[in-house]
């Protein structure tokens, strides 16, 4: 089915208009599990995988690779369900995928929900040091012994605090489907195309903001995307990156007050 093989879509059983959710970088679908329940009784959740990660396909063409590429997929999938507008929920690299979405094709966008994301308003300085870092980290992970590398990645999930036991040895197991060279291939070509900081002012469409204050370095960056974008509205809650895993309950109730407002 092309790009549904490809991004590993699944679709859930849900009332009212579909949400595309996209989760960040050495996640996958399991990002989601303490939030499809309660969301599902307002949308119909569409629940995707990066490539390279869990059951997606690995990719090696830039072109796809890239922030625009996976949004172009994206608008293919919104076309199959044969739906006109959506909503799209993103975390951390994900969120800078359909914050750019949300801008590049306005038209089909109730609203978009986001998360912390460095990646998705990083500035030039930001940027170049990640991406010579992430060059690094990809050359090993194609080597020999790239599954070693992998596994012993700072992020892997089996070092997360604050993530409910079942969630947590769900993230484990997708990690273990991660392909070291599909992740090499979102560093090299993903992760360099991600920052929307140069059109974030373009947003046009309802955007909620959920911040994890315990993120300190993402406090900057929260108040220059308040002061920046257009229609966004903000939420501070008491949680770390996963901002959706460590409060689930206050997440829940307001992303599903935000769907019903905007649907």
């Amino acid at each position: 089915m092309g790009v549904w093989d490809d991004l590993g879509v699944e679709v859930y059983e849900g009332v009212g208009p579909y949400a595309l959710f996209v989760h960040g970088f050495l996640s996958s679908r399991a990002h989601w599990m303490p939030n499809l329940g309660p969301l599902s009784e307002v949308c119909r959740p569409v629940i995707v995988e990066q490539y390279g990660h869990g059951r997606a396909t690995t990719m090696d063409d830039p072109v796809q690779l890239a922030a625009s590429g996976y949004c172009r997929a994206f608008d293919e999938i919104r076309r199959d369900l044969g739906v006109d507008q959506w909503f799209v929920v993103g975390h951390s690299l994900g969120g800078s995928l359909t914050i750019r979405y949300a801008i590049e094709y306005p038209d089909h966008v109730l609203g978009h929900v986001f998360t912390n994301s460095q990646s998705a308003f990083a500035d030039d300085e930001w940027m170049m040091s990640t991406v010579a870092q992430s060059r690094d980290l990809a050359s090993r992970l194609e080597g020999p012994h790239g599954r070693v590398v992998l596994d012993q990645h700072p992020m892997h999930p089996r070092k997360a605090a604050r993530i409910p036991q079942e969630v947590s040895a769900a993230l484990v197991a997708d990690f273990a489907r991660h392909d070291p060279v599909g992740v090499a291939s979102q560093l090299r070509h993903t992760l360099p195309t991600a920052s929307v900081r140069s059109i974030a002012h373009l947003n046009c469409r309802p955007a909620l903001l959920t911040i994890g204050t315990g993120e300190t370095a993402f406090v900057e960056t929260a108040q220059f995307i308040t002061a920046t974008m257009p229609k966004v509205e903000s939420l501070e809650l008491d949680a770390g990156h996963n901002v959706n895993l460590h409060q689930p309950v206050p997440w829940n109730r307001a992303v599903r007050d935000f769907i019903e407002r905007h649907s």
